[in-house]
């Protein structure tokens, strides 16, 4: 029993992984700019790259891949855009 556990929790590793780059790809897909949404549509371009590099959207996706998983282990969800408040796990 123990070891049929362990084998079904194992297996669920790969599939969390497979699930997270297929989600954090599709984000990515959305059409829009992020910055520019958060910045208004009176911003400045000087403003929209500096809230860029602040959202670390300036990186390449590998490595905003690593960072939000790395974050996300941490149990760090970040802040929200709107409220700034940190988001948390209910």
């Amino acid at each position: 029993m123990g070891k049929y556990a362990l084998q079904r929790l194992l297996g669920v590793i790969p599939l969390l992984f497979v699930v997270s780059v297929l989600v954090f790809m599709f984000i990515h897909l959305i059409p829009g700019d992020p910055a520019r949404l958060v910045a208004g549509k009176d911003a400045t371009l000087e403003e929209i790259n500096g809230i860029r590099e602040q959202l670390g959207l300036n990186l390449p996706l590998w490595q905003q891949y690593i960072n939000y998983m790395g974050k996300l282990l941490q149990g760090d969800m970040g802040h929200s855009l709107r409220s700034g408040l940190p988001s948390q796990i209910c």
